[in-house]
């Protein structure tokens, strides 16, 4: 289904978007007709595209429109409509953010069908958590190419995954060249340990382990050379992952074991090793990853499990959460026969953030937060940043002060 409409949700005026976004967005304006919500009246906007006001998106014709949101507090005015699909094109601050922003960040991009960062760092992290996730920062022409296209074969409707490996691929070739410069160039700047990691991680997302293994080891040598007393746990540790991608489960949980600094590692290791030796591998194998912050794969061994594993189900949500998919959280805790009164009380904390950030359906949120209120303060919490998110919706449509959010207007 090729989209009709592109509806943007922008991040301010058009003269404050990356131009990286600027560019990758006039390529299809033009082409579609296109949408920016938005009650300013502004000229430096593209001419083709039509300015739409927050009271007027019941116009749109969702169910065949690609949705752009370009700031994560226009989560739930965005998701409450239920567009064909959704692409986040993420400008990573470069300062302190809130708790929720940051919330609203791992939501959006939990819920988005294509991810776009350009922020390296962010772009691990959400690799390490999903698919179609692609770095768009200027650094390489081919690189961003990789995240061009995907965003093109997003808006026509065909999946971008294969172009994930490739960009991966590239990134990890091009450290391995600029590494190999500087270790030619005496004159350069010396190779750290840090630039090392990177390389290892790329090369273990691209799948290529025994090349990751290597720059790993590199890397933890160096690191301690550096004076790094924590690289154990910062560069060591990571080892695990990829000896169990190298299928070496017994070894992983060794290599675990031994960057294993608190009481709380160490347990974990002793977890591990007895589950391996019960016989329960998948779960070892998946708390292992989880560990080292791979949920992406932890999730996909999980998954087949679940219903039959009550371990497994513990373990498959609690990552559910961690990542954002609350929807996909609640989904097994709703086929619990019986909830104890924290689990209860957990499932409508979820609940009532996945009716407010995901579907917009204030009231029931709000229903849902008073009923996890009564032992879990984080649903207060919740309640509270109700206002912080008006605030910012207005600000970033340049409503009025008396104008309200879609979500509270169409608030159920």
């Amino acid at each position: 289904m090729t989209a009709s409409v592109l509806v943007i949700f922008p991040d301010g005026d058009w003269q404050q978007f990356s131009p990286l976004y600027q560019q990758l967005l006039l390529g299809h304006t033009s082409q579609h007709r296109t949408y920016i919500v938005t009650d300013r009246t502004a000229a430096d906007y593209p001419a083709h595209a039509v300015l739409i006001p927050l009271h007027q998106l019941h116009t749109i014709p969702w169910k065949t429109a690609i949705t752009i949101v370009m700031n994560p507090y226009w989560l739930h005015t965005a998701l409450a409509w239920s567009p064909h699909r959704i692409i986040v094109l993420d400008h990573f601050p470069l300062e302190a953010e809130s708790a929720l922003l940051s919330k609203c960040r791992k939501l959006l991009c939990a819920a988005g069908h294509l991810v776009i960062t350009n922020n390296e760092l962010y772009y691990l992290e959400q690799s390490f958590q999903r698919e179609d996730v692609f770095l768009l920062d200027g650094s390489d022409e081919v690189s961003d190419l990789f995240a061009r296209q995907a965003f093109s074969w997003t808006i026509g409707d065909y999946m971008a995954r294969p172009l994930v490996r490739l960009q991966q691929r590239f990134i990890a070739e091009r450290y391995a060249k600029s590494i190999q410069s500087k270790l030619e160039n005496s004159a350069s700047a010396p190779v750290k340990a840090s630039e090392l990691f990177f390389h290892a991680v790329f090369r273990y997302l691209a799948d290529d382990p025994s090349k990751s293994e290597e720059e790993l080891l590199q890397a933890f040598q160096l690191a301690i050379l550096e004076g790094n007393k924590d690289a154990l746990t910062d560069y060591y540790r990571f080892l695990s992952a990829i000896q169990l991608k190298h299928g070496d489960t017994w070894s992983a949980i060794q290599s675990y074991s031994y960057s294993a600094v608190s009481d709380e590692d160490r347990q974990k290791a002793y977890l591990m090793d007895d589950w391996l030796q019960e016989g329960k591998e998948t779960l070892a194998k998946a708390l292992l990853y989880r560990l080292n912050d791979d949920y992406r794969q932890a999730v996909h061994l999980l998954e087949p499990q679940a219903s039959s594993e009550p371990v497994a189900r513990n373990l498959l949500i609690e990552a559910y959460i961690q990542i954002g998919r609350l929807g996909a959280a609640m989904e097994h805790m709703e086929k619990l026969s019986v909830r104890s009164i924290e689990e209860q009380q957990q499932y409508e904390l979820l609940h009532g953030t996945y009716l407010m950030m995901l579907q917009g359906r204030r009231h029931d949120a709000i229903h849902a937060w008073l009923a996890a209120a009564e032992s879990r303060v984080e649903a207060i919490g919740s309640i509270l940043e109700l206002s912080e998110l008006d605030n910012a919706i207005l600000m970033l449509a340049g409503a009025g002060a008396e104008a309200r959010t879609e979500a509270e207007s169409r608030g159920e």
